[in-house]
């Protein structure tokens, strides 16, 4: 066959002609693959930018909240449940053994207390005796001399006329018949803020006691504030870019958790009294004033923001070398975008969920208050329900503040615990005597069962109070109808065996691998709670050496059981 070479200059034109046609095609297809990558990055960074601010700005209102809530339970806590139980029969005892057990226990639960006095008028049997209580590790300078009394962890003191101006000022408001006064006291040269609760014989007939605790404002100002603000900042993760902080009433910066940068500022002020002011409104005059601090969260999201505009610099780069290489980055990109998204709602849904559960108790709590306070109801019984709904929202309100502290704690053993010989018993005794009332007004059937002579365990009495409380109320809360609480502790071997039995309706197979994960809670689940209480039980279970385990048979209840070794066990 032969060559038309006639038709060859055409066909080369033709060739030659094409080729810069393509290129060009290519380059334009180029240009706009990369302007419209680059119109998409510059839109997924604005938008990752914009959501990472709101990300910052909700994390440091729930932070605040959270901080206002944890300060408002503590400085409240040692008035609510240790002055407000105490009775003229803790009074009228000859010898303060009660009220000393009682203090032992505030001591070690609130830092704040420097010391508790308990007075009694003086036609009291063996009466006009005043006894100060002290913690055996810091005792203040202006007790004194005076020949005490008592074992480590409290002091009893039988005389100490420092007290004797405070007491004089406390006798003053029983003409008003005064039940909760808070007044300022110079002790040892130093401001101190003096918490006090008359108790009366009846209308007309006098004052019977007193009971109040000292607390000194330099002490506080120097040590409370600084523990608290960095438990509440190691719950939920402490992320560089928020800084939580505490100011007094002069704006100086009483402690930081970190360096208080960033343009983003939350704050919630609370008054410098360890009581409810509202325990004081009905003291003629009003309400005096108090020191006004303020709880401080500042946000900067500097690191965040930072990591956004590092991966806009990557993006923007890989588009100068190719379509191919651009499409790959923006594919790589979209994916850790989406990452980042749902890492940070995991952390928000969790948040969300605490604010929820904190938020609910209080607006009970408010709505009850508000109640209350405008007269609505005259009904001593009406009343007396309303003040017993106050106490269990308080009640639950405090455990989940508990919990969540607990759970910033146990993550350092070394640093939180304090071993020593606990016996079993006597924690069981303290969680059921807390619960009494709940458990009263629910209609459980408890049955304890202890071992008599159990061995101690070598343990941290704060922590072991926190698991069998958390295991409780787990077994109250998912009873159902059938309300029995089966509590029992027996020696086997080396080992003290503890457990929390309940007659609900049981745990699906499948969840009860997963429940002591941390936030997780079943399917069906109705009742209220922050998903940690089992992870916090096994966590400080474990730090003791020990293990905990689940049993749990539809319609039949569950049961936990902990096994821990006991004091002398051969390691």
């Amino acid at each position: 066959m032969g060559i038309d070479w006639r038709s060859a200059p055409r066909r080369l034109a033709i060739v030659l002609g094409s080729r810069p046609t393509t290129l060009l095609v290519c380059a334009a297809l180029l240009v706009v693959a990369s302007v419209a990558l680059l119109w998409l990055g510059s839109r997924a960074t604005t938008a990752w930018r914009r959501s990472v601010e709101q990300l910052v700005e909700r994390r440091a209102s729930e932070k605040v909240a959270l901080l206002s809530a944890a300060l408002n339970q503590d400085m409240r806590g040692a008035l609510t449940r240790v002055l407000v139980p105490i009775t003229e029969a803790h009074l009228a005892a000859e010898t303060p053994y009660d009220l000393s057990a009682l203090f032992a226990r505030a001591f070690a639960r609130f830092p704040y207390p420097e010391s508790f006095f308990a007075w009694r008028s003086d036609d009291v049997p063996d009466g006009d005796d005043t006894f100060v209580f002290t913690r055996a590790d810091r005792p203040p300078a202006w007790v004194g001399t005076a020949v005490a009394r008592g074992s480590y962890p409290v002091v009893t003191w039988t005389t100490s006329g420092a007290l004797a101006p405070v007491l004089e000022q406390l006798r003053a408001h029983a003409v008003q018949r005064s039940r909760f006064v808070v007044i300022d006291a110079t002790l040892g040269g130093e401001p101190h803020q003096v918490v006090a609760h008359l108790m009366y014989r009846g209308t007309g007939n006098g004052l019977f006691g007193i009971a109040g605790f000292t607390v000194s404002l330099p002490w506080v100002r120097d040590h409370y504030f600084d523990e608290l603000t960095r438990q509440v900042s190691s719950i939920g993760g402490s992320p560089d870019d928020l800084s939580l902080a505490i100011l007094d009433e002069a704006g100086a910066v009483i402690t930081a958790t970190t360096p208080r940068r960033g343009t983003l500022v939350r704050t919630r002020a609370f008054p410098l009294v360890f009581v409810d002011p509202a325990l004081l409104s009905r003291v003629p005059g009003g309400r005096r004033p108090f020191p006004q601090w303020t709880a401080e969260v500042r946000a900067s999201g500097e690191g965040a923001l930072a990591a956004a505009g590092v991966g806009a610099q990557r993006l923007f780069a890989l588009i100068a070398l190719a379509v191919a290489a651009t499409l790959a980055a923006l594919l790589l990109t979209t994916v850790a975008v989406r990452s980042h998204a749902q890492l940070a709602t995991m952390k928000s849904e969790f948040v969300s969920a605490v604010t929820h559960e904190l938020k609910t108790p209080l607006s009970a709590i408010r709505l009850v208050a508000d109640t209350l306070a405008q007269g609505r109801y005259e009904s001593p019984r009406t009343v007396t329900d309303y003040a017993g709904l106050l106490g269990k929202e308080s009640m639950r309100l405090g455990r989940l503040i508990d919990n969540l502290l607990a759970y910033a704690r146990i993550n350092d053993v070394g640093r939180f615990y304090t071993f020593e010989p606990v016996h079993l018993a006597d924690v069981i005794d303290d969680t059921l005597d807390g619960m009494h009332d709940r458990l009263v007004e629910l209609q459980f059937d408890v049955q304890v069962d202890v071992e008599p002579d159990l061995p101690p365990i070598r343990a941290d009495r704060r922590a072991w109070l926190q698991v069998v409380d958390n295991l409780v109320d787990n077994a109250v809360k998912y009873s159902g109808s059938r309300r029995v609480l089966g509590i029992s502790a027996r020696a086997a071997g080396t080992d003290v065996v503890l457990r929390v039995a309940d007659r609900g309706p049981g745990i699906p197979a499948d969840e009860q691998p997963r429940v002591f994960d941390k936030f997780y809670r079943g399917r069906a689940v109705r009742a209220g709670g922050s998903g940690l209480g089992l992870t916090i039980a096994a966590r400080i279970v474990h730090a003791h050496g020990g293990s905990i385990g689940l049993e749990s048979t539809a319609g039949e209840g569950t049961t936990v059981t902990v096994t821990v070794p006991f004091v002398g066990r051969a390691s």
